[in-house]
């Protein structure tokens, strides 16, 4: 019977050297913090082989970074070694998975002890235990903390093909409200590379497109608008054409058109003979003394065309086509003339013509001011 008794009370003893406290708290869904502080009591103490271990619930969808922080206090002294860990696990069936790297507690020197996860997971339970060693200690939590912080993969996200990074969605989407980055693109650039997009884009900001936009048959650069529509305060041009023109070919306007009118090249001549093409519309010839602009034939790559020829000397000016006597010009009532020539007898001074491609077969001819009389010569 003494056999017995002596047994239960080992049994006892040895319960007791191993016991173990349990707390629990909470981390709420959307929280990255506990939901409250940890309040401890005596009954929390860490003693010789005894252990305190608290369990968290986090019922989150990303993955995050961990760290948990504990401040101990040593009530009598003794060789205090405790040995804390942290742990996570997915579900409540899962196995637990070391945080970290444990920290040995053995003096008020080391706090406050602090856990870090090295790589993001998404654990929706968390354990941290604090177990004491065999030697005589007496210990107290004067603080405890976890917190967590969302992330994403630094790998990034690989989709299969036919895959959606984001599929039907009725709610507005936001990249971070700074910026949305591709690899390899340098400052705020939002894609460095193909973005195709299927229905209409809104964009509050300024769009620059450095390559410029090219558009399919049928499509328009800009659609229906009630709005004005400024398309730059200094020039807006074309491809092919030189200098500041403004559109070098045919306009289409339903409603007012205001235009800034922008004059082609100014040329100055300087041996009386000047040769010009229809890439040159819009540019102004000077001469100062006898001379001759010759233009294209006309054609339907000359309809629209536009030529200033100015004189500043007192002398004759002629305008003829490439090929001679083709019967081109309409000018001062005669409708098929081979060249056009400045040729009064003085006051030439500051005469001028403006010359207009009309058709895929006229050039029109009129004079700039009353000095300017023009003599047309009669078709051969």
């Amino acid at each position: 019977m003494k056999k017995f008794f002596i047994i239960i009370i080992l049994a006892a003893l040895s319960a007791a050297s191993i016991a173990q406290v349990e707390r629990t708290a909470t981390i709420r869904y959307g929280r990255t913090m506990l939901s409250r502080p940890m309040a401890f009591t005596a009954a929390d103490s860490i003693v010789t082989s005894d252990s305190l271990v608290i369990t968290i619930t986090n019922p989150q969808k990303y993955l995050q970074h961990q760290t948990m922080t504990t401040t101990l206090t040593d009530i009598d002294g003794g060789s205090p070694s405790v040995v804390i860990t942290l742990r996570g696990r997915v579900t409540s069936v899962d196995d637990w998975h070391p945080i970290g790297t444990p920290v040995t507690w053995t003096s008020v020197a080391n706090n406050p002890a602090t856990i870090t996860s090295t790589s993001p997971v998404n654990y929706n339970y968390l354990k941290v235990s604090y177990v004491a060693s065999g030697a005589a200690q007496h210990l107290e939590v004067a603080a405890f903390d976890l917190r967590t912080a969302n992330t994403y993969e630094d790998g990034g996200i690989t989709l299969t093909a036919g895959n959606d990074l984001i599929g039907s969605s009725t709610s507005d989407i936001t990249f971070n409200t700074n910026k949305f980055t591709v690899a390899g693109a340098t400052g705020n650039t939002l894609i460095a590379g193909t973005l195709s997009v299927t229905g209409a884009t809104t964009a509050t900001g300024l769009i620059t497109a450095n390559g410029g936009v090219t558009l399919g048959a049928g499509d328009d650069l800009i659609g229906s608008s009630t709005s004005d529509i400024t398309i730059n305060t200094d020039k807006f041009t074309v491809a092919g054409a030189t200098g500041n023109t403004v559109i070098a070919g045919t306009l289409g306007v339903t409603g007012v058109a205001t235009a800034n009118l922008r004059f082609g090249t100014v040329v100055v001549n300087t041996d009386e003979s000047e040769t010009l093409t229809a890439a040159q519309s819009g540019a102004i010839v000077t001469f100062d003394g006898a001379g001759t602009a010759t233009i294209p034939d006309p054609s339907a790559a000359t309809i629209g065309v536009i030529y200033y020829l100015l004189q500043t000397a007192d002398a004759n000016l002629i305008v003829t086509c490439t090929t001679a006597d083709n019967n081109a010009f309409v000018c001062n009532g005669v409708a098929t003339s081979d060249n056009v020539t400045i040729s009064t007898g003085s006051h030439k001074i500051g005469a001028g013509m403006i010359v207009i491609g009309i058709s895929a077969t006229q050039w029109y001819v009129g004079g700039l001011n009353p000095e300017s009389l023009l003599t047309p010569e009669a078709a051969d």
